[in-house]
C-alpha cells in the first residue's frame, strides 16, 4: 500500500539511544509524532522499572512490602498498616493504634515497682541481770545486762557515796543507805535499787570455859545469816548465834550475812 506509513525502528541502548532508522512517507508531522509518543513510551518504562525494583509489589499479608532501594529511610522492608504512612513495627507492635491513626500512639516507659524499704528491727531494750537488791557495807557485786547492751553500756549511780559504780558494772558498797544503779545502751535503760546495810558482830572477841556457852550477836541486818566454826572439837555454834566451849584451845566463828563475812574469834579454858 502506498499511503501505509512503514516505520523502522532500531534502537541500540549503549550509555544512550545512538541510531533511530525511521522509513516513512507522509510528512514530517507524522514524524513528529512518532517521536513524541517513542519518548513517552521510553519514560513510562523507566518509571515502572524503578517502582518494580524498588518495591515488590503489593502488600503482604503482614501489611508490609520490600524496599530494595530503601527508599523509605526504613531498610529493605516495612508497613503500610490502616494506609498509614511507611514505619516499622518495632518488637512486633505496630505503632498506629488500630491502623487508623496518623499518629503513632505514645510509648509509655514501663516503671518498675519500687522495693520495699525492709522495716528495720527495733532493737531489744537493756535488762540488768539481777542477782541481788541488798549488799553489805565494803562487799562488791558485779552487775551483767542481756545481751542487748553488748559492750556500749554505760553504768550511773544515783548516789557514789552509798555505793560506787564502774564501767564494767562493779558496785562497791560503801556506807548504809539506799542507791540506784542505771544501765543505758541502744536508747534504753534499766534500773536496779539497792539497799546497802552495814552489819556488824558483837562481841569480836569470845572467852569461854569448857562447857559454858554465849550468844553472839549481829546487828545491822535482818537477812539470813550463815554460821561456821573452825574447829568443832573446840567450840560449835547454832544457827542462832549460840557458841558452846566443847575443850580448851582457840576456834574462829564466822558468820556470813548480805555477803560479808564475819569473824570472832573464841578462847576455851577448862
Amino acid at each position: 500500500m502506498e499511503n501505509a506509513l512503514v516505520i523502522q525502528v532500531k534502537i541500540c541502548y549503549h550509555n544512550a539511544i545512538t541510531n533511530d532508522t525511521i522509513k516513512y512517507k507522509g510528512g514530517r508531522a507524522v514524524m513528529k509524532k512518532i517521536r513524541r509518543i517513542l519518548c513517552l513510551a521510553l519514560c513510562l518504562a523507566l518509571c515502572f522499572s524503578n517502582a518494580a525494583f524498588a518495591h515488590s509489589g503489593r502488600t503482604d499479608g503482614n501489611g508490609g512490602h520490600r524496599d530494595n532501594n530503601n527508599v523509605s529511610g526504613l531498610g529493605y522492608y516495612h508497613y503500610h498498616c490502616g494506609g498509614n504512612p511507611a514505619h516499622l513495627h518495632p518488637n512486633g507492635v505496630c505503632p498506629y493504634q488500630g491502623g487508623g491513626s496518623a499518629d503513632p500512639a505514645p510509648v509509655v516507659p514501663s516503671t518498675p515497682d519500687p522495693s520495699p524499704t525492709p522495716t528495720p528491727k527495733p532493737k531489744p531494750d537493756i535488762k540488768i541481770k539481777r542477782k541481788t537488791t541488798k549488799m553489805a557495807v565494803g562487799t562488791t557485786f558485779l552487775f551483767k545486762t542481756s545481751k542487748a547492751g553488748g559492750s556500749n553500756v554505760k553504768w550511773i549511780t544515783s548516789n557514789s557515796k552509798v555505793a560506787k559504780v564502774y564501767r564494767n558494772g562493779k558496785v562497791v558498797a560503801r556506807r548504809a543507805g539506799w542507791v540506784t544503779i542505771t544501765a543505758k545502751a541502744n536508747g534504753s535503760n534499766d534500773k536496779c535499787r539497792i539497799k546497802i546495810v552495814d552489819p556488824r558482830m558483837t562481841p569480836t572477841k569470845l572467852n569461854l570455859k569448857v562447857g559454858e556457852s554465849k550468844r553472839i550477836i549481829v546487828k545491822g541486818s535482818n537477812s539470813k545469816k550463815k554460821w561456821n566454826t573452825s574447829k568443832r572439837k573446840i567450840a560449835t555454834v547454832t544457827d542462832k548465834g549460840v557458841v558452846t566451849g566443847n575443850s580448851a584451845g582457840s576456834s574462829k566463828i564466822t558468820v556470813r550475812v548480805d555477803g560479808k563475812l564475819l569473824k570472832c574469834t573464841v578462847t576455851v579454858t577448862k
